[in-house]
């Protein structure tokens, strides 16, 4: 089925968005508190590393902010650039490792690999579970003939999909590990988003990117993907005029109105 093009679609200045032909969503906005739970999973991996090495510096051994610092430094990061930017910002060096570093505290790597223990552990203990309104939306885009990737900085997000019964929804399912290219940069930088909308056969320029982390906002940005529609969960929409200059087109509330917005766009009626 050939795929439908967007059109008339606007942004909040009014202007004309460019149309797209497939869409990458973040995998953040297809499970419910996904993010919540990979922020208490490195809360206990970093709160263990900073009590059991760090000296006693205050200012270094503070408990990890599973909601400030998550959001700063690991929130749509690769777990290893999320782990670099943490320690960085708390002046605290240690080595990268190698890739197949068990987990523990002697490298970046190390540390990685004990927060995919704990987070693997959440997962398998409390599940996964899916956002009804994205996955109906996902299947209408589809039925359209667009394809719709749900996309991920963690590893594994094929894995989290499938125990939540979702993983064939999607055209592709892609992250920075095994499913694509390895070492792969992942955000702020564009290259895996490029890579993600190249493998469902579209250019980013006629890609929509659904995103939540400002890191993600600013890859589409940087990667000049045709339309960026961000999500802010927050009350009042605390981060939505942040999220708008890392470069989103829209900022929506709700994943609800999240539903409502990739419907209207895909068919070319959507004004802010």
């Amino acid at each position: 089925m050939k795929a439908h093009h967007a059109t008339d679609a606007r942004h909040s200045s009014g202007l004309p968005l460019r149309p797209f032909s497939a869409a990458l969503i973040d995998i953040d906005l297809v499970l419910t508190d996904f993010a919540t739970v990979r922020a208490a999973a490195w809360k206990r991996t970093f709160d263990a590393f900073l009590k059991e090495i760090v000296p006693p510096e205050p200012a270094r051994i503070r408990p990890f902010d599973a909601v400030e610092e998550f959001r700063l430094y690991v929130d749509g990061r690769t777990s290893l650039d999320g782990a670099l930017a943490f320690l960085d910002a708390r002046g605290i060096d240690v080595p990268v490792g190698a890739p197949a570093a068990p987990a523990g505290w002697s490298s970046a790597h190390a540390l990685v690999a004990r927060a995919d223990q704990v987070l693997d552990g959440y997962v398998r203990r409390y599940g996964v579970t899916v956002r009804p309104g994205t996955v109906r939306l996902v299947r209408a885009l589809r039925t359209r003939g667009v394809p719709v990737a749900a996309v991920s900085a963690v590893r594994h997000a094929g894995d989290l999909l499938a125990r939540a019964e979702v993983g064939d929804v999607f055209s592709a399912v892609l992250d920075p590990g095994e499913r694509t290219t390895p070492g792969l940069p992942g955000p702020p930088s564009p290259d895996l988003l490029v890579e993600c909308a190249h493998h469902v056969g579209a250019s980013p320029t006629h890609t929509a990117v659904f995103e939540r982390s400002l890191p993600g906002v600013r890859a589409a940005r940087r990667g000049r993907f045709g339309i960026t529609v961000a999500v802010d969960e927050t009350r009042a929409m605390r981060h939505a005029a942040e999220l708008r200059q890392a470069g989103a087109d829209l900022v929506v509330r709700l994943p609800d109105e999240l539903s409502g917005t990739l419907t209207a766009l895909a068919e070319g009626r959507y004004a802010a």
